[in-house]
């Protein structure tokens, strides 16, 4: 399998090249201004099966360098190389549709095992990157559980919409009148209104009544 690197970093760019050299056939590029043209005239030679493309680069960076090389090369395997928090990340394996982030924190055998895997057509995701996406899919949906309307709440909603007041409500339901309006406040603050008017409005545009 082809690999290019492109970083900025000599050091990086040897030193990585020697960690995969032994498992891949590999060539580096060295800067990112003209890293793209690099790359066009390599794969004039041969097909270039993945890059591994630093993050953090002065001239061009590799997102905006992803970018290019997605568009004009859909099928090679984008991996971004980064020594910054990788969290910060996560939206670009979305929106760049890049196969895999790597942290230059990784060893040896991660960085080779991580190469092997989006050979493979595995997303490649560090620890602490998955780790993270778990944490932010849980609290988004303990906020929308949150967000929830109650089948009480849901009831008043059905009576202020015929038009009772909150003394009417809170004698059918058996409550005090102080307990209708308190819900009504955690209803209006569900669906982002400030009146009885405007909360009922919107229950029925959004087909909740």
């Amino acid at each position: 399998m082809n690999i290019v690197i492109i970083d900025d970093h000599p050091v990086v760019l040897n030193g990585t090249k020697a960690i995969l050299a032994p498992h891949f056939d590999v060539e580096i590029i060295e800067g990112s201004k003209d890293a793209f043209e690099m790359l066009e005239s390599a794969m004039e030679e041969k097909q270039v099966d993945l890059c591994l493309i630093d993050v953090q680069m002065p001239e061009v960076s590799g997102v905006e360098l992803c970018k290019k090389i997605r568009a004009r090369y859909p099928n090679i395997k984008l991996i971004l190389y980064t020594g910054y928090e990788v969290n910060d990340y996560v939206e670009l394996l979305v929106h760049l549709q890049i196969d895999g982030i790597i942290s230059k924190t990784a060893s040896k055998e991660q960085l080779v095992n991580s190469i092997e895997g989006a050979l493979l057509g595995n997303v490649i995701l560090p620890v602490e990157l998955f780790t993270h996406i778990v944490r932010s899919r849980k609290q988004l949906n303990e906020e929308k559980e949150g967000q929830l309307i109650s089948e009480k709440e849901l009831v008043i909603l059905q009576r202020v919409a015929e038009g009772l007041t909150n003394k009417a409500i809170a004698l059918e339901m058996g409550v005090s009148q102080r307990t209708i309006e308190n819900h009504l406040t955690r209803l209006f603050d569900k669906l982002q209104v400030s009146s009885r008017a405007e909360a009922v409005m919107k229950a029925k545009d959004h087909q909740i009544i």
